[in-house]
């Protein structure tokens, strides 16, 4: 896990082994047409689409906050346990075995992603539906671009002390600054690199923003 190329930040490394129990990750983020449901059916506010559109556009300007609400009522519905990934299974789910920085290999390609791109083979001005790029070798959608997804671990500047059987790392909500991890359509492809990270305080919604589910065993 980190900065297995040299081309990243400081907070990408030490690079270290981490080992993850098993667990499942959606292939899609989730999209306005699944959060909608939900607001529908217990009465919360809808998230704004920025006049981008719903249905299968993923979702945008959802809190870290909002998106346990959301994974509360999705467990009581259905008796399974849906999460947010940890950042170390994010990581190893968007990599899917390679060790490049993007998941098709070492350079950005803009028809493969939805980023801000470079030779305008993208597009996609904002957000795509989801499903619209290739997958990566385990058939998950966008793990680098459309929109940054929230992860389940506060932000910490580096990887030292990280789990070596990676287990998010949390603090209170007042003092956790959640992880986003895949970078959005506004991004340029430094920020679509498979190890690159950033953060976003918890109650904030931002128009680039939104989150994949998680699921144990």
């Amino acid at each position: 896990m980190g900065d297995l190329t040299g081309r990243g930040m400081p907070d990408e490394k030490p690079v270290h082994p981490v080992t993850v129990a098993a667990f499942r990750m959606s292939k899609y983020e989730v999209t306005f047409q699944q959060f909608d449901a939900y607001t529908q059916a217990t009465g919360k506010t809808r998230p704004s689409d920025q006049g981008l559109g719903r249905g299968t556009l993923p979702l945008i300007n959802v809190s870290w906050i909002e998106a346990q609400e959301f994974l509360s009522w999705l467990n009581a519905q259905t008796g399974l346990k849906y999460r947010l990934p940890s950042e170390a299974e994010w990581e190893y789910a968007a990599r899917a075995g390679v060790t490049t920085d993007y998941p098709w290999g070492a350079s950005f390609e803009s028809a493969k992603a939805n980023g801000s791109g470079t030779s305008k083979a993208d597009p996609f001005m904002y957000t795509a539906a989801v499903g619209s790029f290739a997958p990566n070798a385990w058939g998950l959608y966008d793990v680098v671009g459309n929109v940054w997804e929230w992860v389940q671990d506060c932000y910490i500047d580096s990887y030292d002390d990280a789990s070596p059987t990676g287990e998010a790392r949390t603090a209170d909500v007042g003092d956790c600054n959640p992880v986003i991890r895949g970078g959005s359509w506004a991004n340029d492809p430094a920020n679509l690199r498979l190890s690159d990270r950033s953060w976003h305080a918890a109650q904030y919604r931002y128009p680039f923003l939104g989150f994949r589910l998680a699921r144990d065993e």
